[in-house]
Formats: structure tokens, sequence, C-alpha cells
């Protein structure tokens, strides 16, 4: 036969991950990672405020573990001052920069690891190396990351490519498949 001489009948064939399940998932992760955050930014968050204002709260006899009554404190006249840009930016960003780690670690640990996030693999869907269709190496996990930054505009190249492919696949050299 000439297809089998060709191995057009070898071939499986590939179900592209579509853009809603995409989507889908890709929320539902990023749902599910603020879940895992919101103890360890509380925790991060108490421990800047604290370094921060933590005289000022101690002068004022105010308990630190009491939520309400630094919430209060905070918004009071007495922290006007303090009512800036760098002190907000003083204050979020050691926040950011762990959300942003933590994101990191469980997006490319669960693309490296297992070739999926959780949601992804329950939707049984699989992000494959374009040319092996194995597993991402660390770096094109990585990279993968990296491209979600222009996630707002690598989104719409899934409409244009054959193997609909996100701005991140392809800088990535990576697709989503149907497993």
């Amino acid at each position: 036969m000439i297809g089998d001489k060709y191995g057009l009948f070898m071939k499986k064939q590939r179900l592209y991950g579509a853009f809603v399940p995409r989507m889908f998932a890709t929320m539902m992760d990023l749902c599910l990672v603020s879940i895992l955050l919101m103890p360890i930014t509380n925790i991060i968050n108490r421990k800047v405020i604290t370094k921060k204002f933590g005289a000022i709260f101690e002068a004022k006899h105010i308990d630190i573990d009491d939520t309400n009554a630094v919430r209060e404190a905070l918004q009071s006249i007495e922290f006007a001052p303090y009512s800036n840009l760098a002190t907000v930016i003083e204050i979020m960003l050691p926040m950011l920069c762990v959300q942003l780690i933590v994101m990191m670690l469980y997006f490319v640990l669960c693309w490296n690891i297992w070739g999926a996030t959780p949601v992804k693999y329950i939707m049984r869907m699989r992000v494959v190396d374009v040319v092996s269709l194995n597993k991402p190496t660390i770096f094109q996990s990585i990279r993968r990351f990296i491209g979600y930054m222009f996630f707002p505009i690598g989104i719409w190249s899934i409409f244009f490519t054959t193997q609909k492919q996100m701005l991140h696949d392809k800088i990535s050299s990576t697709m989503v498949i149907k497993a």
C-alpha cells in the first residue's frame, strides 16, 4: 500500500487543545494557585507591616495579631503621612515577588514533571514538545511561563495556527494536545 510506505496509516491523529477549554483550565489553575497563596500572602503582609509600623503599633498599644485593630490604625489620620506610593510599593513588593515565584514554581514544575497542570490533567490536556511530543523540558517550561506575561496579546494567535498554539506555546516550542 502506498499509505504504509509513507507512514500515513501509522500516524496517530493529534487533537489540539481548543481555546475555551484552555482558557477555563488556565483560570481554574490561577484560582487554585490563589487559594494556595492566601495564607502565604497573609503571613508576608503581616511581617512587612510589622517591620514597617511595629514601633508605632507598640507605642499606641495596638496588638499586631488583632487584624481589626491594625486595619483601624492604618486607616486613622495618624498614618496619613505614610499614604504614598513609596510606602505602598515597599509593602506590596515582597508579596508580589513571592506570588510570582510560587506561580512560576507551580506552572513550571507541573508542566515539566507531569506535562500538565492539575486542571489540564483532569481535562485530559497535555503540554508537549512540538517535535518529540514528550513533556516539555525545564527550559521550555520556563520559556512558556515567561510567555504567559504576554497572555493578553498571545491568546489571539491560537486562531491563526494549525496546531492551535498561543504565543507562549510558540516561544517555548510546545503545544497543548488532548490526551
